[in-house]
């Protein structure tokens, strides 16, 4: 796979005007994020892998190989400090954005992690799950704060964790 950037303040004319494209995953390119405070996007894919790549140079800075299965979501902390992955594993990794460090690794997922998403102030990150369940989760320190369940597709509610009344 490959990711290709492209300068949305301009039309495209040709093939050449989107861009060079960036060549590392051996499968297809499955999720995207830019880093919010320095030239840093991470691409994952269905190789198992994530890359960090300097936007400017178009260099590989790091290969991040912990998931064993294929990467659905990124997302990088408002501060830019860390990169959550969520995978067909059904595990959340959260790895240091500046060498590719892993963190911690965040179960409690019963299906593939498909969504990631860091709260404004990185106080939290919520997971959303094939299995049907969105987990919210402090960052600091990391544990888990409200779990929703779907119950027969009409939607869920948040309960607090350890609770039964989840319907």
């Amino acid at each position: 796979g490959w990711v290709r950037v492209v300068d949305t303040g301009r039309l495209a004319q040709s093939p050449a005007d989107f861009g060079e494209a960036w060549i590392g995953h051996r499968g297809r390119v499955t999720a995207l994020a830019w880093c919010p405070t320095r030239p840093l996007l991470a691409s994952a894919a269905a190789d198992s892998t994530i890359r960090l790549w300097n936007s400017e140079t178009h260099a590989l800075v790091a290969r991040l190989d912990r998931h064993w299965g294929k990467v659905f979501a990124l997302t990088f902390s408002p501060d830019g400090q860390c990169l959550a992955s969520g995978s067909d594993d059904t595990t959340i990794r959260i790895w240091d954005s500046d060498g590719g460090d892993d963190l911690t690794q965040l179960r409690g997922h019963e299906g593939y992690v498909y969504s990631l998403a860091f709260s404004p102030d990185g106080s939290m990150l919520v997971s959303g799950s094939g299995g049907g369940t969105v987990r919210v989760r402090d960052t600091r320190p990391v544990h888990e704060r409200w779990t929703a369940r779907a119950a027969g597709g009409e939607g869920a509610r948040l309960a607090p964790r350890g609770s039964t009344d989840v319907q």
